[in-house]
């Protein structure tokens, strides 16, 4: 088993442009071409690819509370993440988004 230490280590060795290589292989397969990666400068992929980790989650597991100070960024690449907004006292949400490789829809 490799760890995303090791991963990172071995990406820093290649060339610039065989991580460049990596990095369009890498954002093309595993994000697809709907990527918002695709509005970045390809110069930059291998740069925030090394930063990228991958997560996991269970059906119904809360990522994050609306109100909590956010230092992450996720990127849906399989399943489905949903989001609901509130207004402070009020039960039901005033926009809802659900978010799945390729898109997000609101409610």
């Amino acid at each position: 088993m490799k760890t995303a230490s090791d991963e990172k280590k071995i990406f820093e060795q290649l060339s610039t442009s065989l991580r460049r290589d990596v990095s369009q292989f890498l954002v093309l397969e595993t994000m697809g071409s709907d990527s918002f990666f695709l509005a970045i400068s390809m110069g930059l992929w291998p740069r925030l690819l090394p930063l990228l980790q991958p997560m996991t989650f269970e059906a119904n597991e809360r990522v994050c509370l609306q109100g909590e100070e956010c230092d992450e960024m996720h990127v849906v690449i399989s399943g489905v993440l949903t989001g609901s907004s509130y207004l402070e006292g009020q039960q039901e949400p005033i926009v809802r988004r659900t978010m799945t490789k390729g898109g997000t829809k609101s409610q």
